[in-house]
């Protein structure tokens, strides 16, 4: 039973993991937020860094296990791909496709887009992108710089 539930752990880690952006912060993150829920659970959020140090903070408090490192490598890793604004002249597709909800086709065509025909300045210039749900972007405009 022992070793089939650690198999179980296992897999979920690994399948967390490859549905959140590679980069540095991502190991600790599902090393230490798997203990209390699914590290999946900020996919789609969007804060500040100082909100999601406070967020990170909380969990702290409330029980999660990770060194003050952890913490940081964790904060760096969730500012920079779930950051509460998102250049869409600047940012790459799976930026685009976190901040924005937005699939890697949809990502990729507001890039390939930008590419050809320059730098967004509206909403209107989003929506002329083709293949690209515009309600998608629409819902969060908030979250959008130029």
């Amino acid at each position: 039973m022992r070793v089939w539930i650690a198999g179980f752990f296992v897999a979920a880690s690994g399948m967390a993991q490859s549905s959140l952006p590679a980069g540095p912060g991502r190991e600790a993150l599902t090393k230490v937020c798997s203990g209390c829920h699914s590290p999946e659970s900020v996919v789609g959020m969007a804060k500040t860094r100082e909100d999601w140090a406070a967020l990170v903070g909380d969990m702290a408090n409330q029980g999660a296990q990770g060194s003050d490192e952890e913490f940081d490598r964790i904060i760096d890793y969730l500012a920079a791909n779930f950051p509460a604004k998102v250049n869409v002249n600047t940012a790459g597709p799976q930026l685009l496709e976190n901040a924005l909800g937005l699939s890697e086709k949809e990502a990729g065509a507001l890039v390939a887009y930008r590419e050809q025909n320059g730098k967004f300045k509206s909403m209107d210039d989003l929506a002329k992108v083709p293949g690209v749900d515009v309600k998608k972007i629409e819902a969060r405009k908030d979250r959008i710089e130029y």
